[in-house]
């Protein structure tokens, strides 16, 4: 990252960022904000139709694309990087470059960045923001169970791949027993608290055979059992501007979607997108089980993880309109005049209500809603775990 900041020093210079997720996207904003001042040209290859598209749907991605792009940062949609190469001679790219193990390829000069379309950009600095893969190569010569679909060790909720084989972090696909779903994540909390959990297991029962007499062991394994990870990790960025955090499973390509937008504030400005499974209750209705949330510029994260702890039922529509509130959370005064109803197990929240707006048809896609969340008004809701937990620390939640 130092190399690119002392690139951005010289003027009149051309990047190529490949990818258009997370971090492609983040490169991107922090590039921007230079390009006028030190002349960069910025192009974005971008092989899905819209930027963030693996988390975003098609509407916000589409906004987000359009919030980034400018006359300094062009996007290319649908297009993949077939090679690098010096000149049209497919000089090689290690005759006249520095490869970095980061990604980054930096060259004395201009390269030709290909793409499948034959077109060609020239380019003096090139970024490989295009996702990770985990390396189960091991996992497969151990005869480890690989999770085909997300490309990870497959391990149920105490991480177990095998006997005494644990996976923890990016590699790890986990059975979430509160979505209900097999999910790998790749952020960073994630990782800590899975790290933990593994360690955990790993380490208690041979513990505890070691200091206990034989008569007393089958008592006291009972109390060491292992631990399930229940935590709903989560992730949080910026694109043009605009924080985003994801919680739970946030991906449109196996989700409905279900936007909620605050119209005063202008256009998908805030709001929060709620990522929905249909499912049978017991009564053989239909209902929707909301395994994740998107939240626009709506620093509600506590919130939504407890919500989708707490599993709440989901009927209709109006359920979803009132679950987050759009506005700030206001500072905790010292006197707390609802102390009662805390005691009580009711809080007081302000939420939104009148205003429902929804996108064109164009701008929808059948399985996406949006709408917009009313004016304030104040209603009681019944607590469901108790006071909000405090800031986050990673080694905090692994006792759950």
């Amino acid at each position: 990252m130092q190399d690119l900041t002392n690139f951005i020093q010289l003027q009149d210079r051309h990047i190529t960022i490949v990818g258009g997720g997370l971090t492609a996207c983040e490169l991107a904003t922090f590039l921007a904000l230079k390009a006028r001042e030190k002349g960069l040209r910025i192009t974005m290859v971008v092989p899905e139709q819209g930027l963030l598209s693996k988390y975003f749907p098609s509407f916000l991605s589409e906004h987000a694309t359009r919030l980034l792009g400018s006359e300094h940062l062009k996007i290319v949609r649908g297009r993949t990087v077939t090679r690098v190469r010096v000149d049209e001679n497919d000089t090689a790219i290690s005759d006249a470059a520095e490869v970095n193990v980061g990604g980054e390829v930096t060259v004395s000069k201009s390269v030709q960045v290909v793409l499948d379309d034959d077109t060609i950009h020239d380019s003096h600095y090139v970024i490989v923001a295009a996702g990770i893969e985990p390396n189960t190569e091991v996992a497969k010569s151990m005869n480890l169970e690989i999770d085909q679909r997300h490309a990870g060790i497959a391990v149920n909720s105490q991480l177990l791949a095998s006997d005494g084989v644990y996976a923890a972090g990016d590699v790890a696909s986990y059975y979430d027993r509160t979505l209900r779903t097999r999910r790998r994540a790749e952020w960073a909390d994630n990782a800590a608290l899975q790290g933990h959990i593994a360690g955990y297991n790993m380490s208690t029962k041979p513990k505890i055979a070691n200091e206990m007499d034989d008569e007393d062991y089958e008592n006291a394994i009972s109390k060491a059992a292992p631990k399930h990870y229940s935590y709903q990790p989560l992730f949080s960025s910026m694109v043009a501007g605009n924080f985003y955090h994801g919680v739970g499973v946030v991906d449109p390509s196996t989700c409905k979607t279900f936007a909620v937008f605050d119209k005063s504030k202008g256009k998908y400005e805030i709001g929060v997108v709620y990522y929905l499974r249909d499912e049978l209750d017991d009564d053989n209705e239909v209902t929707h089980r909301m395994v994740g949330m998107l939240l626009w510029n709506v620093p509600r994260i506590k919130l939504a993880q407890r919500l989708l702890k707490s599993q709440p039922k989901i009927r209709n529509k109006e359920d979803l309109i009132r679950m987050i509130p759009l506005e700030p959370e206001p500072p905790i005064p010292e006197f707390n005049p609802m102390a009662e109803l805390e005691r009580e197990g009711l809080e007081e929240v302000s939420v939104p209500v009148d205003n429902v707006e929804t996108p064109s048809d164009g701008e929808k896609e059948r399985e996406e809603e949006v709408v917009a969340q009313p004016k304030l008004e104040t209603i009681k809701e019944r607590k469901s775990e108790g006071p909000p937990p405090p800031r986050f620390n990673p080694y905090a939640g692994a006792e759950e």
